[in-house]
């Protein structure tokens, strides 16, 4: 048992490292299609993780509720630069006051588009 959970920890990590910006989404989430627009909007690149799509969407799910999202068990789960913002409503917030745009601009070296750090 211990090592399916190192082992997905390991998975979430990598996913978190893989791009400055992700998404934990479901493809038929009306919350993750607003977090993404906000991003697509923006001319933001993003690296969404459709959950329902994954063959192991529902462990991924379960390790980010216990080890990355205090508990959260809804999409959008949204990160930057490795740092949990949380889901829909928060970024629209950030969004909202412009501290969504100054994160991005402190995660992509002043690019909120986030091209130039991939």
């Amino acid at each position: 048992m211990g090592n399916s959970n190192s082992n997905q920890n390991g998975v979430v990590s990598d996913i978190l490292n893989s791009h400055p910006i992700i998404v934990f989404s479901a493809t038929y989430c009306t919350y993750c299609k607003i977090a993404k627009r906000v991003f697509d909007e923006m001319g933001t690149e993003y690296n969404a993780i459709e959950l329902n799509s994954e063959p192991n969407g529902k462990e991924i799910m379960k390790d980010l509720s216990t080890n990355y999202t205090k508990g959260q068990r809804t999409v959008p789960q949204i990160f930057i630069c490795g740092k949990w913002i949380g889901g829909c409503n928060e970024m629209r917030s950030l969004y909202k006051t412009g501290a969504l745009e100054t994160m991005l601009k402190d995660c992509c070296q002043g690019d909120i588009t986030c091209r130039r750090s991939m």
